[in-house]
């Protein structure tokens, strides 16, 4: 029988620095700045998982009170697990039209540096409360004959295959303790170690820079507008390069 091709997914290099790509908005009247940080967390299994999407319920509510509501960045302030044909992830994203990119960059940094201490002071009752509000999202019944076929066609899609996917979490997400979150933290996002010194993490920034006015628009790269789409290709192809094309196979 014939097999469909591999689906290979590149591996962001585990490094000190991050890899940065900044493109300008298409659209030249578009003021506004959209920065994604993305965290690369390895092959996927259902203890990572889980930890990703807990740590994703732990930290999306202080992520959006500190940088929209009380550092006023943006409309958008939002962090959210990615799936990659097999590989983990997570990133954070904020939209901003009151601060220039790098300026977003840098929060979403300062913000990892900042939330640790409040996840070690979380008490238990806290943490019970996201694990089991968690596990009642992934038990729910689905909302319609639609979304049930499209949950078991991605998993045909993405070539996982794991039907009873959501069972399986809930009973691993059982097993998970508190100390668990702390390390996957440390371990994924925390910019230093234990001993204070700079983290190597797999880790790739996009800013989009709109053409705001002064400050806003810092950094935004003079591209003519009918060359930006051009460039976002060469911009993606310079990325492969500069990681030797590596990839984490099957």
């Amino acid at each position: 029988s014939k097999k469909h091709p591999q689906q290979l997914v590149t591996m962001v290099p585990l490094t000190k620095e991050c890899h940065t790509i900044i493109l300008p908005t298409i659209n030249p009247n578009d003021h506004n700045n959209a920065v994604e940080k993305y965290f690369q967390l390895g092959k996927d299994d259902v203890t990572k998982r889980v930890l990703i999407d807990l740590l994703s319920q732990i930290l999306d509510e202080p992520f959006y009170d500190q940088l929209r509501t009380k550092d006023q960045f943006g409309y958008s302030v939002s962090c959210a697990p990615r799936w990659s044909f097999g590989v983990m992830g997570m990133s954070f994203r904020v939209v901003t039209s009151s601060k220039c990119a790098s300026d977003a960059v840098n929060r979403i940094e300062q913000f990892f540096s900042e939330i640790r201490s409040e996840l070690v002071a979380m008490n238990n009752e806290t943490f019970m409360e996201n694990l089991v509000g968690l596990a009642k999202n992934k038990l729910e019944m689905f909302n319609s004959l639609a979304e049930e076929c499209s949950h078991f066609w991605s998993e045909i899609v993405e070539k996982r295959y794991e039907w009873e996917a959501y069972r399986n979490e809930v009973i691993a997400l059982r097993s998970l303790t508190k100390e668990d979150v702390i390390k996957a933290f440390d371990d994924w996002f925390s910019p230093v170690c234990a001993k204070g010194l700079q983290k190597k993490r797999r880790q790739l920034v996009v800013q989009v820079v709109g053409n705001g006015d002064g400050e806003l628009s810092k950094g935004r790269p003079l591209i003519d507008p009918k060359d930006i789409r051009s460039e976002i290709g060469k911009a993606i192809t310079g990325f492969h390069k500069n990681v030797a094309k590596s990839t984490w196979g099957k």
